[in-house]
């Protein structure tokens, strides 16, 4: 078996801060993309970020999430500071970055070409096509769209009108996009699609492993994490750290490997989201009650 290295040995020699939604003390994101990516950060050790919120009409690209990297050599007096920022938009390009100029490991870096492939293939399952059922479906869904206007850090009067307008251009880019042409049912096929396909490859890699190998069970039956694996973990936690996305949680929750999965990333890598472990073992309860 492979094993990809998980955390950084030696000093970092920049200060990175990650720009993303507002996040509320020891919940994910509200943002996949901005959850996976801090989960990249803790999953490969590196501390040296620090989180600021902000709007997406602010951000490089017009989304979330981006950062910003200052060499260590630098000081806030410096007349050409600007110069020496780097500014990196979409969590993709970004850890492409990062591990490319050696800011952090690459937890890929055992994986054949072909293990790469494969990653890649779930990746862009993930992220090009059912990430969009699931942002339609929290914003289209009356029942979901309720839930996101309760929890936007929007002051009074203007929560009344900023929710609609986001709204309005979520869904018209998602329609754009194509998946916001499909059904509710439909978009749950795509979603539970997604989710079988996981579970069955989570599965056959725990029948890889050797006899009497414990938890965890990553992706390439590797013995650390790779960067699939981070990348779903991160956006585990989004789903399950929020009630706006009760479809696809519930789909997540009713998978014992997927729901174990779920736990062990969040208990090794975010602690702190009890939110998220109390909605993960409550749900072993249910299941256990109904054995």
């Amino acid at each position: 078996m492979s094993n990809p290295p998980s955390s950084s040995s030696s000093p970092a020699s920049e200060s990175i801060i990650l720009y993303g939604f507002y996040k509320p003390p020891n919940k994910p994101s509200a943002s996949g993309f901005c959850q996976k990516l801090e989960t990249f950060f803790r999953a490969v050790g590196y501390t040296s970020y620090t989180h600021s919120a902000t709007w997406p009409n602010k951000a490089p690209k017009g989304k979330l999430p981006y950062i910003s990297i200052t060499p260590s050599s630098s000081s806030p007096d410096d007349k050409d500071l600007s110069k020496s920022i780097t500014i990196l938009p979409d969590s993709t390009f970004i850890i492409k970055h990062l591990i490319e100029s050696g800011i952090t490991p690459n937890p890929d870096s055992l994986l054949t070409p072909l293990q790469k492939a494969d990653s890649r293939a779930y990746q862009a399952q993930l992220e090009e096509f059912t990430y969009h059922a699931l942002v339609c479906s929290r914003w289209r869904r009356p029942q979901n769209y309720e839930k996101i206007v309760r929890d936007l850090p929007i002051p009074w009067p203007f929560n009344l009108v900023i929710p609609g307008y986001i709204r309005r251009g979520i869904l018209a880019s998602i329609v754009a996009q194509g998946v916001g042409r499909h059904s509710d049912e439909e978009q749950d096929g795509i979603m539970k699609e997604l989710i079988d396909a996981l579970d069955l490859k989570y599965s056959t890699a725990a029948s890889l492993l050797p006899p009497g190998f414990t938890e965890p069970v990553w992706f390439h039956a590797t013995d650390k994490p790779t960067l699939i694996d981070i990348t779903i973990a991160g956006f585990f936690m989004n789903a399950l750290g929020y009630d706006t996305n009760p479809e696809f949680a519930s789909m997540i929750l009713a998978s014992p490997r997927l729901r174990e999965f779920a736990k062990v990333t969040t208990k090794m890598w975010f602690p702190e989201y009890e939110g998220v472990l109390k909605v993960i073992a409550e749900a072993e309860l249910a299941q256990g009650a109904a054995a």
